[in-house]
C-alpha cells in the first residue's frame, strides 16, 4: 500500500456536508422571513408574498326612488326607526290615517281594547296623544313598527288577502274627530311623522289616506281637517322632491 499520497475522500466528503449545510441555512431563512425570498435552486422564482384581508367597504343598498329624497338621508328621532335587523324588511305602500273615536286614550290603552279583542297586541304602528292620558302630541311608537310587523287597523273584510294591513303604516289619532277637531299639537306632529315617513319609504302623497277610503266608516271623522291637511303633505312632496333635486346637481 503507498502511504505517500494522502486521502481525498476526507475531504471531497467535508465539502459536500458544507453545500448540505448552507443550502439547509438558505432554504430556513426563506421559510422564516416574511417577505420570501429568492430560491437559488431551480427556475428563481420568488416565494408567494401573504397579504392581510382588507376591509370591505359596504354601501347601503336603497329601494326604487319615486321623485322623494333618497333613504337613509332623512332624519327623525330614533325611536321612530324600526329595531335593528328589521329595517327595510317590509314594503310600506300607503300610510293610513285614524282617530280612536274615543275622547281619551294613549297607546297602553289602545293594546288593551285590542288584546281584549283577541288581537295580539295594539294594531296600529303609530299613537298620537291628545293630552289626555299622555303629553298632548306625544308619538308612542308600537310593537307592530319596531318589528316591522304587519298592522290589524284596516282589514276590510275577512275574506281579502289583508293588503292594506301588510302595506300600510297605521296610524292613530287619540280623540274623537266626529265630534270635534284634533289638537294643534296632534296635527303639527302628524306632519312631521307623515313627512318623515313619507319620504323615508317613498310614499307619494296620494297614498296617505284615510280609513274610509278604504272600508265603510266615517274614520277619522267629520272633523279631521283633511283637505288642509292633504294640500300640507302635496307641499311636503314637493319640497323633498326640490331637495333632491338639488342633491343630484350639486347645489346643495
Amino acid at each position: 500500500m503507498d502511504v505517500s499520497r494522502k486521502p481525498t475522500i476526507g475531504k471531497l466528503d467535508g465539502l459536500a456536508v458544507l453545500r448540505f449545510v448552507m443550502s439547509s441555512i438558505a432554504l430556513l431563512i426563506c421559510v422564516i422571513l416574511p417577505g420570501g425570498c429568492k430560491s437559488t435552486v431551480g427556475s428563481g422564482r420568488a416565494m408567494p408574498k401573504v397579504y392581510a384581508p382588507q376591509k370591505t367597504t359596504i354601501t347601503p343598498v336603497t329601494r326604487p326612488q319615486t321623485g322623494m329624497t333618497p333613504l337613509r338621508q332623512i332624519d327623525g328621532p330614533a325611536q321612530w326607526h324600526p329595531d335593528p335587523g328589521y329595517e327595510f324588511s317590509r314594503r310600506w305602500d300607503y300610510i293610513v290615517i285614524h282617530h280612536s273615536a274615543t275622547t281619551s286614550g294613549d297607546a297602553k290603552s289602545i293594546d288593551r281594547l285590542h288584546r281584549n279583542q283577541d288581537f295580539d297586541g295594539i294594531g296600529y304602528h303609530f299613537v298620537i296623544n291628545n293630552g289626555t292620558h299622555q303629553r298632548d302630541g306625544l308619538i308612542e311608537v308600537g310593537y307592530r313598527w319596531k318589528n316591522q310587523q304587519h298592522g290589524a287597523h284596516c282589514r276590510v273584510d275577512p275574506s281579502d288577502d289583508n293588503y292594506w294591513n301588510e302595506h300600510g303604516i297605521g296610524i292613530c289619532l287619540i280623540g274623537n274627530f266626529e265630534h270635534r277637531a284634533p289638537s294643534r299639537q296632534q296635527m303639527s306632529e302628524l306632519y312631521r311623522l307623515v313627512g318623515y315617513l313619507m319620504q323615508q319609504y317613498n310614499i307619494p302623497a296620494d297614498k296617505v289616506i284615510a280609513h274610509r277610503d278604504v272600508k265603510a266608516t266615517r274614520c277619522p271623522g267629520l272633523h279631521f281637517p283633511w283637505s288642509a291637511f292633504t294640500r300640507q303633505l302635496r307641499h311636503i312632496e314637493n319640497r323633498g322632491t326640490a331637495l333632491l333635486k338639488s342633491r343630484q346637481s350639486g347645489t346643495l
